[in-house]
């Protein structure tokens, strides 16, 4: 008799046991589960969040609105470079083939009076133009500049340049392009 009690003793808590860790294994597998869903979730709500409305199709360039013919939109982006390389160098001349001699000298009196526009760098930089009016002869765009932040170090974000929007008046002419007028709207930190 004494054997079998030791014995029921002995499957009992084998039993407790096992119903022990069978249930610490579900515990931890559902843990687990929801781990796995938590991190899914987070990646989707980190891809979605990443990318931007500026980045309309598949295929289209950054920053360019289904309006603007591709040709406007390389004159736009090389007249642009050559503008924050007149603000960056206090230099004209490249940005004088792009624009009318008004427009040249309304620039190079807003460098001289004016607080100096930070650029940034290329590498995180985002433009887009919209155009805000279109006329026969004339394209009114509204040219956005803001910058993606950088990590400094742990907690410290920083953007490298100024956010601004500036309105640009463009005319067509028998030989291209030429802006007419750069009207600034808004910029800050």
């Amino acid at each position: 008799m004494l054997g079998s009690e030791t014995g029921r003793e002995f499957s009992r808590g084998y039993l407790a046991c096992f119903q022990y860790r069978h249930s610490l294994c579900l515990e931890t597998g559902l843990a687990m589960a929801y781990l796995g869903i938590a991190v899914f979730i987070a990646g989707v709500l980190f891809l979605f969040t990443t990318s931007s409305g500026a980045n309309h199709a598949k295929g289209m360039r950054k920053g360019r609105s289904e309006l603007i013919p591709p040709e406007l939109y390389d004159f736009l982006e090389e007249a642009d470079d050559a503008y924050i390389l007149t603000h960056q160098t206090a230099e004209i001349s490249s940005f004088s083939k792009y624009a009318s001699n008004s427009v040249c000298n309304e620039v190079l009196e807003g460098i001289y009076k004016k607080p100096a526009k930070m650029f940034g760098t290329k590498n995180y930089r985002d433009r887009t133009w919209t155009v805000i009016d279109r006329q026969e002869d004339e394209i009114v765009l509204r040219k956005e500049i803001a910058h993606r932040s950088i990590k400094v170090k742990k907690g410290i974000r920083l953007t490298l340049g100024d956010h601004m929007i500036e309105l640009w008046t463009v005319s067509l002419h028998s030989r291209g392009y030429l802006i007419e007028e750069v009207l600034e709207m808004q910029a800050w930190n």
